[in-house]
């Protein structure tokens, strides 16, 4: 009897401190809960801070990817464009100086005709025994002006063609369009020169009237 009693008084011994240990545990437990409660809200804050700021670095760069896109695109644009005017000048540049040159070249025709009808008079009074030397030195000068006219014409008309493929465009129409001004200039010094030529063979010829109309007298 006194053995279960004294078992009794010493549960009745432990039982409270075992109670206090297990309500001391589950207070350590619940304070490192307690402690761990704040790590995982800042852990969980971060996470969302972090998750915002590469989803508005996402959208920045598909922003930004667009804008260098549509930036691209209005620059192909303006070079297009650029480039239409462009080859649309360049051509107006060469119908005009085309143009330009079939009129010259179709001056050139007539006082090389002109040219040839003179020579043939010369020759006539040549052979009719007139003194013609001079008139075939002047007819000699415009045929050799003639034919420098008729290189610089074909000259310019090679550069013209040739004017896509030229970078210095520019300095290079500015050069035609000196040359078709001293074209312009040659032809109209020739045709003086051939009016002197014809007024050398009306002296000639009016020497000859001139003599016959002594001799009938």
């Amino acid at each position: 009897m006194k053995k279960y009693i004294t078992i009794f008084a010493i549960l009745a011994l432990i039982l409270p401190l075992g109670l206090v240990w297990a309500e001391d545990n589950d207070s350590k437990v619940r304070s490192r809960e307690l402690l761990k409660e704040p790590e995982k809200i800042l852990r969980e804050t971060v996470r969302e801070k972090v998750d915002k700021v590469q989803e508005e670095v996402r959208d920045g760069l598909r922003e930004t990817k667009n804008e260098v896109r549509d930036e691209i695109e209005s620059r192909r644009e303006k070079l297009a464009d650029q480039d239409n005017r462009r080859h649309n000048l360049l051509v107006n540049i060469k119908n005009k100086f085309s143009r330009m040159i079939l009129r010259s070249q179709a001056a050139v025709a007539r006082l090389d005709n002109i040219l040839a009808r003179l020579t043939t008079r010369t020759e006539t009074l040549e052979a009719d025994g007139h003194e013609v030397s001079e008139i075939f030195e002047l007819i000699r000068e415009a045929g050799a002006n003639l034919d420098l006219v008729r290189a610089d014409l074909r000259e310019i008309k090679a550069t013209i063609e040739n004017l896509d493929n030229l970078e210095n465009q520019k300095e290079v129409l500015a050069g035609l369009k000196e040359k078709i001004r001293l074209v312009a200039q040659n032809l109209r010094a020739l045709r003086s020169d051939l009016r002197e030529i014809l007024n050398q063979i009306k002296a000639v010829v009016g020497d000859d009237n001139s003599d016959a109309d002594r001799d009938d007298n």
